[in-house]
């Protein structure tokens, strides 16, 4: 959705687009929460999308500020 090779979206301004993007792409998009877990610089939060599928998007933080983050898409090995 952001038109670069990386899939890596950098900034506020490219964040905006970005979601602006994928909710005109996808309007039925929801998210049902499974979990959340928290460390000293991360966050993963574990959820199933509008078709069922299991996401865990993981954010990693300095100064109270997210500076990177991913999400993992598919089944997991052990349900």
């Amino acid at each position: 959705m952001t038109g670069d090779a990386s899939g890596t979206v950098h900034g506020k301004e490219a964040l905006r687009a970005y979601w602006a993007t994928g909710l005109e792409r996808i309007p039925e998009l929801k998210f049902e929460l499974v979990d959340v877990r928290v460390s000293v610089h991360a966050l993963v939060i574990d959820y199933r999308n509008q078709i069922g599928g299991r996401v865990s998007e993981v954010l990693t933080f300095r100064d109270g500020l997210v500076i990177s983050g991913f999400g993992a898409y598919g089944e997991t090995l052990a349900n």
